[in-house]
């Protein structure tokens, strides 16, 4: 099974690397082995491997934050997810397969592109967390800048759905006045 992993910190065409790890054994009691289907690369997952981002892991550490998988096999008392459900990924998601706890996965709707419920976890939770800690009330006006990434277009749908006014990037507002 390939992953990607970094063993030292650095530019990350210098320090990822694609290596081959066992097999991961069958599902235990509660877990699920889950195929990966897609993985983005985010400046976060770029910042991971300079050791630059948020808390530096342990290494060597797999890449990559968010991704979606296939479910190919559950264990015992496994009854919320079956196999061939597309779940979401965090952690370590540039990689194959994976064994997971199954209690934190959830069956994600069918028709939607595996390239896009890959980018859900990252980006959106990062808009949602940045309106919950504004304390956004309704009818409040909204400017965002800086608002052309996933953070920025989930922020003003996530503000907007919060009932807010205006929710605009300064740079749609500024090509408003031409």
């Amino acid at each position: 099974m390939r992953a990607v992993q970094f063993s030292r910190f650095g530019a990350p065409d210098e320090v990822a690397e694609v290596v081959d790890l066992p097999a991961p054994p069958p599902p235990g009691p509660g877990q699920a082995a889950v195929d990966f289907l897609a993985a983005p690369i985010n400046p976060a997952d770029l910042l991971n491997l300079r050791g630059q981002y948020g808390i530096v892991p342990a290494l060597p550490a797999n890449a990559g934050f968010e991704g979606v998988g296939l479910v190919t096999a559950v264990g015992p008392g496994v009854d919320h997810i079956r196999v061939g459900d597309r779940v979401l990924l965090g952690g370590g998601t540039w990689r194959e397969r994976q064994i997971l706890s199954a209690a934190g996965l959830f069956a994600l709707p069918p028709g939607l592109p595996s390239e896009q419920l890959a980018m859900l976890t990252v980006n959106p939770l990062t808009a949602r967390a940045l309106i919950h800690d504004a304390q956004l009330q309704p009818a409040q006006w909204v400017i965002k800048n800086a608002a052309n990434s996933g953070v920025g277009r989930a922020f003003f749908t996530l503000a907007k759905k919060a009932g807010a006014r205006g929710s605009r990037s300064c740079a749609d507002l500024a090509s408003r006045t031409h």
